[in-house]
């Protein structure tokens, strides 16, 4: 499996994620802009009897504060719903490293890392749980460089050169990196997500 068809996968689950929480996006937007449209509501009844020019600039102020404050808070559901998201895919990755297919990302990984520094006495850097599997596929590329067993990271691999050259490519790194795609995946399911929304 490749690492493209491993972040493809990563979208994919991403976009049934966030799909799945789109009731509860609906009715926190819902709520919020109720609230917001009944104070500015209330605001126009209480302003309606003046039509002097300072009651008119008042009002607007008033509401356009309920319109600001709404759209911090349409901003603040979508951030919220948008982390969840990520941390499930953080949780389907670690599920991964259990799974035998694991064997093959990792070696794919770690072949991409290689095709960068392209040293065969670079330093393997792992987390502890995948030092034999990072052995063996050091040893299956004919490579010679030392595996260290020191990362804290959910899974993958970084190498680094005597000569200071290192390529980070961690499943961590790798989600990092696909941070802009997923959020414009997350736009593209729900528009919402897209910017600031308007109160009625």
């Amino acid at each position: 499996m490749g690492v493209e068809t491993i972040v493809a996968a990563i979208d994919s689950e991403a976009a049934a994620q966030i799909t799945g929480i789109q009731s509860e996006r609906d009715r926190r937007v819902e709520r919020i802009a109720e609230e917001a449209k009944a104070r500015a509501d209330e605001e126009r009844r209480r302003w309606a009897a003046s039509r002097s020019e300072e009651a008119q600039r008042k009002r607007a102020g008033i509401v356009n504060r309920a319109r600001l404050e709404a759209d911090r808070r349409l901003a603040d559901v979508r951030e919220e719903l948008f982390q969840r998201a990520v941390a499930r895919l953080e949780e389907m990755l670690e599920a991964l490293t259990a799974e035998s297919r694991y064997e093959r990302v990792f070696g794919a990984l770690y072949d991409e890392a290689f095709a960068v520094v392209s040293d065969s006495d670079a330093t393997v850097l792992v987390r502890p749980e995948d030092r034999g599997l990072a052995e063996r596929v050091v040893a299956d590329r004919g490579a010679a460089g030392p595996v260290e067993a020191k990362l804290s990271c959910i899974g993958g691999v970084d190498l680094e050169t005597e000569d200071g050259r290192c390529v980070r490519n961690t499943l961590d790194s790798r989600l990092a990196q696909s941070e802009r795609s997923l959020r414009s995946l997350a736009v593209a399911t729900i528009p919402e997500f897209a910017g600031s929304g308007t109160v009625p």
